[in-house]
């Protein structure tokens, strides 16, 4: 009844589409290919090379009187036919430039269906959903295609680009006497915004400038005085009961060892409005302890809450002397990383309405990125405090008394290692991840995806020349190779020892082609190579999170538990029980042909179009 009565009220508004193909001529090299409509036909001929690209508009589209409907309100049909016998490739680009659009954001939509007819070359994927158009004018990168040469006579490439005015189930009257205004433009490559691996070569001076980092900068560095600040305001702190506590109408903090201490402090406590402005420690002392923060006391609330507000310490202990874009081989080549300090570094990215930090780029040319909170309409500021960053908390596997549990996925009870460690069930928290997968990438964003590994090494220390270990089975107490990498040499590898350990969904030349979707966690030594470290305080770091967060990598069973490498709220990484709760932030590859636009900068980050 409601829908009908929106359709009614929406019949005989005008709605105009215009749809006219734009033939842009695109330089290869010495040559050019001639972009030609159906009124003439150039061909140039250079050194006995022939390029030509042929594009056909079809017809126009023209929509009045439409109302919202689920069905494409119109198709614009169009082909580009290319010829080559030369040796180079040609590309192009479609884009729909809108020239007017005074309908609100997303209420015009548009899907594009490819084909490639002849199978030459290649046309971009075609979209399983439809996407959005904002209101005003602008222009969208619709998709990026080629042909290979030598072509062999004419080849086909075929376009469906569906236009949509959807049904959205509330009043749409709004729109009513809106107008649309669009044509497609075939464009050259240095006519669009950059890929994303080019855009970040450009800001470090280019990828022959990028240089390998040494290893003696990969060790602790020296002691640093440390300082405290107020990290959070009027948050609940709830016990079992606000008696019998310990509080201090002061504090002293150590600038060694960051521990806080009570001054004039009383025991046996119980806490009324007269100790609002007093302090208290987390545990019920006057020494609050190591990584420990102090509470001042704003609010009594009942008998067993009280609000608080909390102060921690900190030290921004960042080598800004290396901070930026680094090289080091990974499995398929040279991958360059970034390093350092948030505020100097250009790798913050807006994509599929979440925000990321770019951690490196890939020996494949993908690029790999962490989460670090969302974008909705991919609009935001970038996030520089919990909670947001995170994107929840769990474990990282159950507990058990058992070396299996030592993966992102794991095997079964048994003496022997590869058994142990054989990729059949996923841990606790690959599930977490797939299922925000499924809820936020599938379906939309997935082709923007690469299947590039992530290693979750499990190899055993004692075969990398380390010190000897358990067997890496059942209940051996058993430490694992990262330990003598991270801890022992200090040297980090973004090398996988292991293929198993290789964690790819399809691709079984570099992984073990186990996942279920493209989606995992950090290893603990890129996030060496990102600059933590394993003793010490780095806050200012690019990676850095007030919560810590799970890397992907195990670091040793100690007869009773898995402890898993964790990125510690100082900016460090030790051993951490893998079945007790811990922060979790996704990790992505991006394809190598991803464009972009913006800087990176925390004020003007890329944004993924």
């Amino acid at each position: 009844m409601y829908k009908e009565k929106i359709s009614t009220l929406l019949i005989g508004f005008s709605f105009v589409v215009t749809l006219l193909l734009v033939t842009i001529g695109i330089s290869f090299a010495y040559f050019t290919a001639n972009i030609t409509g159906t009124e003439d036909i150039t061909t140039i001929n250079i050194s006995g090379g022939v390029m030509n690209i042929h594009y056909h508009g079809g017809d126009n589209i023209e929509a009045f009187n439409i109302s919202p409907d689920n069905a494409p309100f119109g198709t614009k049909n169009f082909t580009a036919t290319g010829y080559n016998n030369t040796s180079m490739e040609m590309n192009y680009h479609i884009v729909l430039v809108i020239e007017e659009n005074t309908f609100t954001s997303d209420a015009i939509m548009y899907q594009l269906i490819t084909e490639n007819t002849d199978g030459n070359g290649s046309v971009p994927l075609s979209m399983s959903d439809l996407k959005g158009i904002e209101s005003g004018s602008g222009e969208i990168i619709l998709g990026n295609a080629n042909f290979s040469s030598p072509t062999d006579g004419n080849k086909v490439h075929t376009y469906n680009l569906e236009l949509y005015f959807p049904e959205k189930g509330v009043s749409q009257n709004e729109n009513q006497g809106k107008i649309f205004k669009a044509f497609v433009s075939v464009r050259s490559w240095l006519n669009l915004p950059p890929e994303l691996n080019e855009a970040i070569f450009a800001l470090y001076g280019g990828e022959s400038m990028i240089t390998e980092l040494d290893n003696n900068l990969f060790k602790e560095r020296s002691p640093v005085e440390l300082d405290y600040k107020i990290v959070s305001t009027n948050i609940p702190f709830s016990r079992s009961s606000n008696k019998n506590r310990t509080v201090g109408t002061g504090y002293t903090f150590d600038k060694q060892t960051g521990n806080f201490t009570l001054t004039n402090y009383v025991s046996n406590v119980t806490f009324t409005q007269e100790h609002v402005g007093s302090y208290m420690c987390s545990i019920n002392s006057h020494e609050c302890g190591p990584n420990a923060p102090v509470f001042k006391i704003t609010e009594i609330v009942g008998t067993n809450t009280t609000k608080v507000e909390k102060l921690f310490k900190i030290a921004d202990n960042v080598d800004l002397t290396t901070t930026g874009l680094y090289k080091a081989e990974d499995d398929y080549g040279t991958s360059y990383y970034f390093r350092g300090s948030k505020e100097h570094l250009n790798n913050n990215l807006i994509f599929a309405n979440h925000q990321w930090k770019i951690v490196r780029i890939n020996g494949d040319d993908s690029i790999r990125i962490i989460y670090n909170g969302k974008c909705p309409n991919n609009k935001c500021k970038i996030n520089n405090v919990e909670p947001d960053i995170k994107m929840g908390d769990d474990f990282f596997s159950i507990a058990g008394n058992d070396n299996k549990y030592a993966g992102y996925m794991y095997g079964v009870t048994s003496p022997d290692y590869n058994e142990t460690h054989a990729n059949q069930n996923d841990s606790v928290v690959k599930m977490f991840l797939d299922s925000w997968y499924e809820n936020n990438i599938l379906g939309e964003y997935e082709n923007y995806l690469s299947d590039t590994l992530f290693c979750g090494d499990r190899e055993l220390r004692s075969n990398v020349g380390g010190a000897a270990t358990g067997t890496g089975t059942e209940n051996s107490v058993t430490v694992y190779a990262s330990v003598h990498r991270l801890i022992t040499l200090k040297i980090p590898s973004l090398k996988c020892p292991l293929k198993n350990d290789a964690y790819t969904v399809s691709d079984t030349t570099y992984g073990s082609g186990a996942l279920t979707y493209p989606i995992a966690m950090l290893s603990v030594d890129e996030i060496a190579f990102a600059g933590l470290i394993s003793s010490g305080f780095v806050t200012g770091n690019y990676l850095y999170d007030s919560t810590g967060f799970w890397t992907i990598t195990p670091r040793e069973f100690t007869s009773i538990d898995i402890q898993n490498w964790y990125a510690f709220p100082e900016g460090n990484f030790l051993g951490y029980p893998a079945s007790y709760p811990g922060s979790v932030r996704a990790v992505l590859n991006l394809k190598p042909n991803t464009i972009v636009k913006g800087s990176g900068s925390i004020k003007d980050p890329f944004v993924v179009i």
